[in-house]
């Protein structure tokens, strides 16, 4: 089984080769067949050839380079329709949930689901979440308002850490339309249209500097692509079966 990790990086020189370099060693530890993409989303830091320098020569890791900034959105979808794996997951590039919580995942991929979702809400006694109060605050309203206008029964929907079979994840990002960070509710929302088989999972998560959220433009910007979801998806032709 090829394992599929996508990794959307936009100017993440400071931390995207110590990121890289742990998801490299918990792979060869576990003995996993894997791929990494790296999609950069235009950085002008020099993001890109950092990577090639250090870690394409391996054969493990692929660089896809975007000259322009679109947002998340954008370059997930993109990792996710050139990725090769059997199960597809995708973290965020400050690792903010630690990369052995995935095996979680994919147990429960290998046991029938088809997108299995990290959540910092839903809490166990191995899971630990250290969040600002303040963001944990506007997480929990906009959670509050995702589950009323867009997709219900979903705690979590904005963790970057999921996972996808290979049959789900293109059936998903092939319809996907969301460029923004709101992409996530998005592709939960498609799920959900589609009828496929959804798992939640607790996962730890700790609080990382230098976020490239701006929590008052992005969450105004949000809330709009909330009303946006519906609209785009409205049609029903879309969610008949194209494979």
């Amino acid at each position: 089984m090829l394992l599929s990790i996508i990794i959307p990086v936009y100017n993440e020189t400071k931390r995207i080769g110590l990121t890289l370099k742990r998801i490299i060693d918990f792979m060869k530890d576990k003995g996993y067949i894997y791929e990494i993409i790296v999609v950069d989303d235009g950085s002008v830091d020099g993001t890109p050839d950092l990577v090639s320098k250090k870690f394409a020569a391996s054969g493990a890791v692929k660089v896809l380079r975007n000259e322009l900034n679109h947002g998340k959105g954008y370059v997930v979808r993109q990792g996710m329709l050139d990725a090769r794996g059997d199960v597809l997951f995708y973290t965020d590039a400050d690792l903010a949930s630690p990369i052995q919580d995935m095996e979680k995942m994919l147990f429960l991929i290998n046991s029938g689901y088809d997108v299995v979702v990290g959540s910092r809400v839903i809490k166990d006694s191995e899971a630990k979440v250290k969040r600002v109060f303040w963001r944990y605050i506007i997480g929990r309203i906009f959670n509050f308002l995702v589950r009323v206008i867009a997709v219900g029964g979903v705690t979590d929907t904005q963790c970057g850490f999921k996972m996808f079979t290979r049959g789900a994840a293109k059936k998903i990002f092939s319809r996907q339309k969301i460029h923004t960070y709101t992409f996530d509710v998005e592709i939960m929302y498609l799920a959900k249209r589609l009828g496929l088989k959804i798992k939640e999972v607790p996962v730890s998560w700790s609080e990382v500097k230098d976020t490239k959220v701006k929590f008052v433009r992005d969450s105004l910007m949000m809330f709009r692509d909330l009303v946006r979801i519906r609209i785009l998806h409205r049609g029903k032709d879309e969610f008949v079966a194209k494979e």
